[in-house]
């Protein structure tokens, strides 16, 4: 059949080499159909190791990957017979159904994993595969089936849940995998198309439980990664990017979200906390120009049903997509400059860029001048903040320059927005929407990091007096750290 390699772990290294031509592994495929259908006269002991093993669901990735280069990976299979079921589709659901008959109290998957049959990557892989093929199955479903034929294939997807759940319970699974196999992109889609296809047909208790259970996985796995010890940026990026945010749109419109609303409101907020990340930003703003505005014309109508849920995660992007494309001369020109004692007037000499500490990495100096700051005041408590550099770099988390040069600019632009101040003692805090949400500004909700209380009783100290500038606290999470910014804003010098 083909050549088996060793698994890299890498999405883009396909598990199997094709050694044959399509015909033979068309010629095996159907043989495999075949033993599968009678394997029903089997013994019940040799049916369970025969659908333990790897050797199936290895074939069905096999074909996968084989086939996405052509463009429809099941053309080969239908015989351009629009009503006939084509083998791949066939074969999974056999496998499903043998699955149900062999599994008693501990599944089959699990115990293929526990005992070394397969790894934690062929299961995950294969898990994406699943959700694949059961949107195949949703997108191509005929409205004049009888319902009753419509929930049967509603249990093949239950099935699927199931196996879902091994994952996010096994002491192997790590939830990065599920996001590097694509199968989160593919746990996207399927919500989408459960939503988008089967709600014409399906009872409204059916398409509740199935969106339901899929949204509610979706945001286990997503708040998984984000409290893992790994951030992932690209991750949220590709999310978003592979719909996820038309998936909200469809249940939101066409579930009452008081059913779903804990994970729907997990999902936006991890949504609008790495809305943060210029990258992140943008995709938004992309997807905010796209189809969904159009789609949501009658804004009124789906801010009634979808509540203050939809309607303050709207706000907020709504927010970011305006202030995006101010921000980028101020991020690009910004000069970020952690001296206690550098004077509002001052400008930096020509060709001098902004230099950050090499030690800790977590304050910058925008000239020679403010620099000789390290030795009146900063290498006292460089080594605290090399610390927390040095654990955010074992995390493979860095604060880089740029992040927060991004961060102030978005701060400046907050305030420019928000010209109402409350007092609070001798600091000044923004109040707004966004404030009050804890999206972009907030009150420190923790005790600064050691080594920062100084820094920060001499910055406001310095601006108690001084009513031309303003104090603005930045807060913004980057994987499960929160990362503070202080920064002394003078308005006119800001205006846009």
């Amino acid at each position: 059949m083909g050549k088996c390699t060793e698994s890299t772990g890498n999405p883009k290294h396909l598990r199997f080499q094709s050694m044959v031509p399509n015909g033979q592994l068309k010629e095996q495929f159907v043989y495999y159909v075949y033993m599968m259908k009678n394997l029903s006269d089997l013994h019940p002991s040799l049916r369970e190791a025969m659908v333990s093993t790897p050797v199936f669901l290895d074939l069905l990735l096999y074909f996968w990957h084989a086939q996405t280069a052509e463009g429809d990976p099941f053309v080969l299979f239908t015989d351009r017979k629009p009503r006939e079921e084509c083998l791949v589709v066939h074969l999974f659901k056999t496998f499903l159904q043998l699955e149900k008959e062999v599994k008693p109290s501990v599944t089959i998957l699990d115990r293929a994993l526990d005992g070394g049959f397969c790894d934690a990557w062929s299961l995950v892989e294969g898990a994406a595969l699943r959700a694949k093929l059961c949107s195949l199955n949703i997108t191509t479903l005929n409205s004049n089936y009888p319902e009753n034929r419509l929930v049967n294939r509603c249990l093949y997807l239950t099935s699927l849940i199931d196996i879902c759940n091994i994952f996010l319970e096994h002491p192997q699974f790590h939830p990065i995998t599920f996001f590097e196999a694509r199968c989160f992109d593919a746990f996207v889609e399927l919500n989408y198309n459960i939503v988008a296809h089967m709600s014409p047909i399906v009872s409204e208790y059916w398409l509740l439980e199935l969106s339901g259970e899929c949204l509610e996985q979706q945001s286990s796995i997503l708040t998984m990664a984000v409290n893992s010890d790994y951030a992932p940026i690209w991750h949220v990026q590709n999310i978003i990017k592979g719909g996820l945010l038309h998936a909200l749109f469809h249940i939101l419109r066409k579930i009452d979200s008081s059913k779903v609303d804990h994970a729907i409101n997990n999902v936006l907020r991890i949504l609008t906390a790495y809305a943060i990340y210029p990258k992140v930003a943008r995709q938004l703003q992309v997807h905010f120009n796209g189809p969904i505005p159009h789609q949501m014309r009658c804004g009124l109508a789906i801010q009634q049903l979808c509540g203050r849920t939809w309607t303050g995660f709207k706000t907020c992007v709504d927010f970011f997509t305006k202030i995006i494309q101010s921000t980028r001369w101020v991020r690009d020109e910004l000069s970020i400059c952690d001296n206690l004692h550098h004077h509002e007037n001052f400008e930096p000499r020509d060709r001098f860029k902004s230099k950050t500490c090499a030690g800790c990495t977590s304050v910058a100096y925008c000239s020679s001048l403010c620099q000789k700051d390290w030795k009146l005041f900063h290498c006292y408590e460089c080594k605290t903040a090399r610390a927390g550099y040095l654990d955010l770099k074992e995390f493979r988390k860095q604060y880089r320059h740029r992040y927060r040069a991004s961060h102030l600019a978005l701060t400046i632009a907050v305030y420019q927005k928000n010209w109402h101040w409350v007092e609070s003692e001798t600091r000044n805090i923004i109040d707004g929407p966004t404030a009050r949400h804890n999206v972009i500004t907030a009150r420190l909700p923790d005790p600064l990091p050691e080594g920062s209380d100084r820094r920060f009783e001499a910055i406001v100290r310095r601006h108690a007096g001084d009513r031309s500038s303003r104090l603005v606290e930045g807060m913004f999470l980057l994987g499960r750290e929160q990362v503070w910014v202080l920064a002394a804003i003078k308005p006119v010098v800001y205006l846009m």
